[in-house]
């Protein structure tokens, strides 16, 4: 019982300082779900533990995968021209 208070005094002081509930379930061990309950009421104060980072990783990964699906299909598509 005191390890899961202790869990959620620090779950509340990471996401004050700005950490997604994804950050602090992975640094914490905890679901993201107990972190929904723990923390519905604590606001965001500071955003400085790379949550934009998080969305240009995101948007660049996207890029990768879309340039690795259009050089797939090339592919596909010039072995089929030779088989012909």
């Amino acid at each position: 019982m005191k390890k899961r208070m202790q869990e959620q005094r620090e779950a509340v002081w990471l996401r004050s300082k700005g950490m997604s509930y994804l950050q602090i379930a992975r640094k914490i061990g905890v679901s993201t779900g107990s972190l929904s309950r723990w923390l519905h009421d604590i606001s965001v104060q500071n955003k400085k533990f790379g949550i934009a980072k998080a969305s240009d990783a995101f948007i660049n990964r996207g890029r990768i995968l879309r340039a690795e699906k259009i050089l797939r299909a090339k592919t596909i598509k010039a072995s089929a021209v030779g088989a012909i």
